[in-house]
């Protein structure tokens, strides 16, 4: 009986964790030489709400960036070929931070410092 009761009731453990996040920043240029400051890209998602059950876009689209950049981290981590996560996570800056002509992007974390090579928007 213990059993059957253990598997209907979930294991709370798997929240306890803490998880190695990874912030994006990224910097913007008129000229491609002369940068400013690194800005954070992506705020935290925030906290979820009752009301905001079905229709969360902004969350979701949150979500989903987050997403894109734990796929870069492990890309980057693992030692894969990491050119079609470096590509999305180009199109996201460009999406959030509308550069006027060339930008730069960083992927920071425990495991991980990546800055990109400077694009031309």
């Amino acid at each position: 009986m213990n059993q059957i009761i253990r598997v209907l009731i979930p294991s709370w453990r798997f929240f306890d964790g803490t998880v190695d996040a990874a912030v994006l920043t990224h910097r913007i240029s008129d000229d491609g030489t002369t940068f400013g400051e690194w800005q954070n890209t992506i705020p935290k998602p925030p906290r979820r709400a009752w009301g905001k059950l079905f229709l969360n876009s902004y969350e979701n689209q949150l979500f989903a960036s987050h997403a894109l950049l734990e796929y870069l981290k492990n890309d980057l981590v693992d030692g894969l070929n990491a050119e079609v996560s470096i590509e999305l996570v180009k199109n996201l800056v460009e999406f959030e931070a509308k550069p006027k002509r060339f930008f730069q992007f960083r992927l920071v974390c425990q495991t991980v410092d990546y800055t990109s090579e400077v694009f031309e928007k």
